[in-house]
């Protein structure tokens, strides 16, 4: 990795061809997105907003091109407007605080209030969003009933749909935490790689979100659980992985301080988030304690708060 970013920081074409690259060919491989994305980033928090901007609009201009080429012009403006509102300007705004507050907890604050207010205008604007969800995915049940049935699978598809529908909308905004902090995290493990190496284990293993969101997290279960508030249950899965950030954090640094011979641990914990997905609970759970406990003082690790 240390040598694609040396190579996008070599000039602003370079990092023009790594994005444009990266942004076509991710839906053959879709993790190829975040590495388009830290491309942005890189920029970003290396040479500040305006040589990011720049790159940004030399990569426009190229994917329109390419797409007027191929007799999809409309096309290509469409694929802009999607993964410039969906990728590459929240990927602007985390970087430019992240750069200005050298804050990584700071930062994925900021995320969490963004989406979480991201959140409230859906549910303002839409007033129901389970029915909203059930118009969403009633079209395309008969495409997953026949891929289920292949599967093997027999399920009520209505009772799926509607289950569904009460979780969708929390579920997305989590991805789109997820999304973006992965963004950001890679595009700062990039710039640790060039100017500051080693700065980047210190940096995110000294995660920390603090106790106000932990309180607020217990107010919301209260809330959203006692009351039935879909409101609040949306916001929480939002907080729930922020906290997962901050659990994976813990985990990292307490590895850290273990024997080299131990650190094979944190290869078992990605492949048991690989595995069984409900392993994010647990180590949100793990987070979100961690503002109480200070699980990593307690611990070898040393880590520089």
């Amino acid at each position: 990795m240390r040598w694609l970013a040396g190579f996008v920081m070599q000039r602003r074409l370079n990092a023009i061809l790594v994005t444009t690259v990266m942004s076509v060919i991710w839906v053959i491989f879709w993790p190829l997105m975040h590495l388009g994305t830290a491309t942005v980033g890189l920029v970003s928090l290396r040479l500040g907003l305006q040589q990011a901007l720049t790159v940004l609009a030399g990569t426009s201009i190229v994917i329109v091109l390419l797409g007027m080429l191929a007799g999809q012009g409309y096309a290509a403006l469409a694929f802009l407007l999607v993964v410039g509102g969906v990728l590459w300007l929240p990927e602007l705004f985390f970087t430019q605080i992240l750069r200005k507050t050298a804050s990584m907890s700071m930062t994925l604050q900021t995320m969490a209030f963004a989406v979480a207010a991201l959140v409230l205008i859906f549910h303002g604007m839409v007033g129901s969003p389970e029915v909203w969800w059930q118009a969403v995915l009633q079209p395309m049940s008969g495409q997953f009933e026949q891929q289920l049935a292949i599967s093997g699978i027999d399920i009520d598809m209505p009772t799926l749909i509607e289950r569904m529908s009460h979780v969708m909308t929390g579920v997305f905004a989590a991805s789109l935490v997820l999304t973006s902090s992965v963004n950001v995290i890679l595009a700062r493990w990039w710039q640790a790689l060039l100017y500051h190496p080693g700065g980047f284990a210190r940096e995110f293993q000294a995660l920390r979100l603090g106790k106000v969101l932990s309180g607020l997290t217990v107010l919301l279960i209260l809330v959203g659980i006692g009351l039935h508030n879909t409101l609040c249950m949306d916001i929480l899965f939002v907080l729930g992985m922020c906290f997962f950030l901050q659990g994976m954090a813990v985990i990292h640094a307490v590895i850290a301080g273990l024997d080299p011979a131990k650190r094979w641990l944190i290869i078992v914990t990605y492949v048991l988030l690989a595995l069984l997905p409900q392993v994010i609970l647990i180590i949100a759970t793990l987070g979100w304690l961690d503002n109480w406990l200070d699980i990593r003082r307690r611990c070898p690790s040393r880590i520089n708060h």
